[in-house]
């Protein structure tokens, strides 16, 4: 590869990168209910960075479309008020870059809560990202 391309497909990564970091450290202020539960922040934060055609397979294999997803995330606003929380995200990588701005990013997605963040969840999530025209990747 030229070094031209590789500094386009890092530069590629890191924006990708930034945006599902961005997303997770919203949704770890909506569950810990550090942000308002409002039409106004859900939108701002998740739901204006979501493709029309978005949709949330999770890890049981069932499937929920952008306003069912909405929905839920509405619902568990503050659901970690109580105790510590945090998302961690690890191991991005790039899996294809699309002639049509789409790029296949693969990610690990690490849950901590409890007072001493003892309680641990993980799973491996994959974004199809596209680009639009005001350089925002849309989920």
């Amino acid at each position: 590869m030229s070094d031209t391309n590789d500094a386009n497909t890092a530069s590629i990564l890191e924006r990708c990168k930034n945006e599902v970091i961005r997303l997770h450290v919203f949704f770890e202020e909506w569950f810990t209910g550090k942000i308002s539960n409002t039409d106004d922040d859900l939108e701002r934060s998740c739901s204006s960075f979501m493709h029309a055609n978005f949709h949330f397979i999770n890890p049981g294999g069932a499937t929920d479309s952008l306003s069912s997803l909405m929905e839920k995330l509405r619902h568990a606003h503050g659901a970690y008020s109580s105790t510590k929380f945090i998302i961690e995200i690890k191991n991005v990588e790039c899996l294809f870059v699309g002639t049509d701005d789409t790029y296949l990013v693969k990610y690990e997605e690490w849950q901590k809560s409890g007072d001493d963040y003892s309680n641990v969840t993980a799973r491996v999530s994959t974004v199809l990202f596209q680009a639009d025209g005001e350089e925002k990747l849309k989920w």
